[in-house]
């Protein structure tokens, strides 16, 4: 009795005693193992229980979530993707709109959630409804020039959407596009089909069977289209003295076509353009002009030639044979020319040659600063008109340089 006696004396030191140590023994542990709070570094998967059968989520559901954990450090080392689960129970709900709150599963102690982001979900359940729409595909585009596609052919032709009833209900077709540009061939390819509303807008969260179907478009050579050349139509003549170089058409084919087959297989491989007079024309003419088709006809493209005459000058050549000219010596010598006279060659445009006179030709040769004795040398021909160009034979000549003989002087009477 003593002892309990003495017990209940000291209840007061014994519990302060007891509080102490604990709280020594707590301070040691949390020092080798102290309390961490932070978010996983990975995310969690949410796992959804589907809701029970002719039921289905409307809208996107969230896939992941972030958790914010509390626990000791050694207990981290435990904590992964394996051992933290959320799970979301669908089965049990009815037809309507539902919010549900995140719960986390495990089996880590000790361990608490201090978070979830999102924290709740917000769902919204609706009964599943399916119907049959016929297929359209629509063709896109247009084949080569001389080609022609055909219908569209796909099987199946009808398709059935499902899904929840707000969606199916907006549903008035389902279709799908085939790119035909520029194809000499048929055209085959697997193509994905989409779901409409009255309005043009693509409708989600449905589902398509098939969501895909293989569309082959025949493309066939066209009988409403024929490939010509282009020929100008060039009245008039130049000016005297020039000529037409070359005529161009740009470009020189061209497709026309006509909605009458019969035309089109009796029209001439050429077709004409409008007139282009060129009457006295001394420069190159560029003019866009129509083709001159048949009633019925019109051209793939543009609807205008370009058409180039280039026009040039006649070239002509005349001859002269004439003395040539000494320019330049000293008057105390004199000068013997072998051959004294050469042969020139002109050549330049028919209507400059036509007005050149002889006098407005010179041959020279410039003995400036020549001394006495024998040389030979290049005459000069010098001509007004720079267009000409000129030749010479021969090339070049001799000349003997001697003194001058003394002037003759006439007695006066």
């Amino acid at each position: 009795m003593q002892i309990l006696r003495w017990f209940w004396d000291n209840k007061g030191s014994l519990l302060l005693a007891f509080i102490l140590a604990l709280t020594v023994w707590v301070a040691a542990v949390s020092a080798d193992d102290p309390t961490e709070q932070r978010f996983m570094d990975d995310v969690i998967t949410i796992n959804y229980i589907p809701p029970r059968e002719g039921l289905m989520v409307v809208g996107d559901l969230p896939q992941f979530a972030r958790v914010e954990i509390r626990a000791p450090k050694s207990v981290w080392n435990d904590i992964s993707t394996e051992t933290i689960k959320i799970t979301v129970d669908l089965s049990n709900l009815d037809e309507g709109n539902h919010r549900l709150d995140l719960e986390v599963l495990h089996d880590l102690r000790p361990l608490r959630i201090t978070s979830i982001e999102p924290g709740s979900l917000s769902i919204t359940l609706e009964s599943v409804l399916s119907k049959q729409i016929p297929i359209l595909i629509n063709i896109v585009g247009d084949p080569a020039i001389e080609f022609d596609a055909g219908q569209a052919s796909f099987d199946p032709e009808v398709a059935t959407i499902s899904g929840p009833a707000s969606s199916v209900d907006k549903v008035v077709e389902v279709r799908g596009e085939i790119e035909i540009t520029g194809a000499r061939q048929v055209v085959e390819e697997d193509i994905v089909l989409l779901a409409y509303d009255k309005d043009g807008l693509e409708v989600t969260q449905i589902q398509i069977d098939p969501n895909t179907v293989f569309v082959s478009v025949p493309i066939e050579q066209s009988d409403r289209y024929k490939l010509v050349s282009v020929i100008p139509n060039i009245v008039g003549s130049p000016a005297y003295g020039y000529r037409p170089k070359s005529i161009e058409a740009f470009p020189d084919l061209v497709q026309v076509t006509s909605s009458d087959p019969e035309a089109i297989a009796e029209l001439a491989g050429s077709v004409n353009t409008e007139a282009i007079d060129i009457t006295d024309a001394t420069e190159t003419i560029e003019r866009r002009v129509f083709l001159s088709l048949p009633d019925g006809f019109t051209i793939v493209g543009n609807q205008t030639i370009l058409v180039k005459v280039t026009i040039e000058p006649i070239e002509s050549t005349i001859s002269f044979n004439l003395g040539v000219e000494v320019q330049g010596l000293d008057p105390t010598l004199a000068a013997e020319l072998t051959p004294d006279s050469v042969i020139i060659t002109l050549t330049g445009p028919l209507i400059i040659l036509d007005q050149l006179q002889r006098e407005e030709v010179h041959v020279v040769v410039n003995l400036l600063d020549f001394e006495e004795g024998s040389h030979v040398v290049t005459p000069e021909i010098i001509v007004a008109q720079v267009e000409v160009q000129a030749e010479i034979i021969p090339a070049s000549i001799e000349v003997e340089i001697t003194p001058a003989p003394p002037a003759t002087v006439t007695p006066i009477p």
